[in-house]
């Protein structure tokens, strides 16, 4: 029997940001949106439990995610405010929650946020090689979504 199970979690947080790099528009400026992320984890397997993973451990993951997104001002490394923030300089920056992306991501986009989140998700289930494959899709505004599916690198040696 040839089977693919989804197990999935949706969730939302609150944050703002601004594409600091190669853009030029109105999101070049902070603003925020609610974010909606929906996280699948795939495999064609369940463990003796009967399950992929258990929804416990998804919701984990999210409040992982949220401790450091939610309510946060989220930056690229390569944004100068990012780098006021380890400044000693005081500075309006200084005094809000905020998150800044691994280097390798050079703007602040949805495309970005998936890719962040499901290579996270991976490491949060130690790269288990049941898991392989998950999907991110993150909806900036009612009407915009990225998605994103990610294979198990540990599955493809």
């Amino acid at each position: 029997m040839n089977r693919l199970y989804k197990v999935c979690r949706e969730f939302d947080f609150e944050a703002a940001h601004r594409l600091y790099n190669n853009y030029e528009g109105p999101c070049k400026t902070i603003h925020g949106h609610t974010y909606v992320c929906t996280i699948c984890v795939n495999s064609r397997h369940v463990n003796s439990t009967g399950m992929v993973v258990d929804f416990g451990r998804l919701k984990e993951f999210e409040q992982t995610i949220k401790k450091d997104m939610d309510h946060s001002l989220i930056l690229c490394n390569s944004d100068p405010l990012a780098l006021k923030i380890d400044s000693s300089q005081p500075c309006f920056i200084s005094y809000q929650k905020t998150f800044v992306l691994p280097k390798i991501y050079t703007n602040t986009t949805c495309e970005n946020f998936c890719e962040y989140i499901g290579y996270s998700l991976f490491d949060y289930f130690n790269w288990d090689s049941n898991i392989e494959s998950v999907d991110i899709k993150i909806y900036e505004t009612r009407k915009n979504s990225v998605s994103c599916h990610i294979e198990n690198m540990k599955n493809h040696k």
